[in-house]
């Protein structure tokens, strides 16, 4: 590093904490390597992609499975109306 640099009085970022939790987080191989390979096809990080999954997963946990088989029959009954649907 330069000289002419000084950092005596140098603050830290009050923000940097609030962007992200660190968390060291072990997966099985299986898993590591398959959320390799899809972040690699979406052209993505690994981080990026697990956090991606991990927050689907929590947006669809209150689903109940009633409710997952009735959408997946609705769909297989009546597809041209579920086209335009999320």
């Amino acid at each position: 590093m330069r000289d002419e640099y000084d950092f005596t009085n140098a603050v830290r970022n009050p923000y940097a904490q609030k962007l992200r939790e660190q968390a060291m987080v072990s997966l099985e191989p299986d898993v590591y390597q398959a959320m390799q390979q899809k972040a690699t096809a979406d052209n993505q990080s690994l981080q990026q992609e697990i956090n991606q999954a991990l927050r689907h997963y929590l947006q669809n946990q209150g689903t109940k499975l009633e409710d997952l088989i009735r959408k997946v029959i609705r769909e297989e009954l009546h597809p041209e109306q579920t086209l335009g649907r999320a």
